[in-house]
């Protein structure tokens, strides 16, 4: 464990102060949808309360519609990229059709 806690330190050591902020803000949304969870609300009440008030909180801060488009299609592009690594994690193939 303190291996694991090391190498996380230099991970750390390694990130601008924008990429910690942005672990850090990735990270407190994950607890609190967990929290959401464990408190009995739905996936899909969770998830889509959540975004609604990030999207908003997004265009009302953004300097121009342009540019929280622009901060959307790379979170996006980040969310593609998460859920195709956890796909591959489960031995999920999309090619494949539902199993019901």
């Amino acid at each position: 464990m303190a291996l694991a806690k090391r190498n996380l330190k230099d991970f750390d050591d390694d990130l601008s102060d924008d990429e910690k902020e942005f672990f850090f803000a990735a990270s407190e949304t994950a607890e609190l949808m967990k929290t959401l969870n464990d408190c009995g609300v739905s996936q899909t009440a969770a998830v889509s309360g959540a975004l609604t008030q990030l999207l908003t909180q997004l265009f009302i801060g953004s300097r121009s519609q342009s540019y929280a488009l622009g901060i959307l299609a790379s979170c996006l592009a980040s969310a593609s990229e998460n859920a195709e690594k956890f796909e591959i994690v489960l031995g999920i193939n999309q090619d494949e059709p539902p199993m019901h």
